[in-house]
């Protein structure tokens, strides 16, 4: 991701495009989790359903450690 003008803000966190096109992943997992069976695949094997998105290896880690920050 390039650089913008508006990265080095202090105290911000701009949610742009391309913040948006790095969590989709993440997004989509979370969003799955509405359904019970989902869940219960989830519970019941974390890594082999969280094959199923494409996340980043951060993004992942931060699900498995339940880093509710980072996510």
């Amino acid at each position: 991701m390039a650089d913008k003008e508006y990265d080095d803000i202090p105290g911000t966190f701009v949610f742009d495009a391309d913040r948006s096109r790095e969590g989709y992943h993440l997004n989509q997992f979370c969003i799955s989790l509405r359904l019970q069976v989902n869940r219960d695949a989830f519970n019941a094997n974390e890594n082999t359903y969280l094959d199923k998105y494409p996340m980043t290896k951060e993004q992942r880690d931060a699900v498995v450690n339940r880093d509710w920050n980072l996510m």
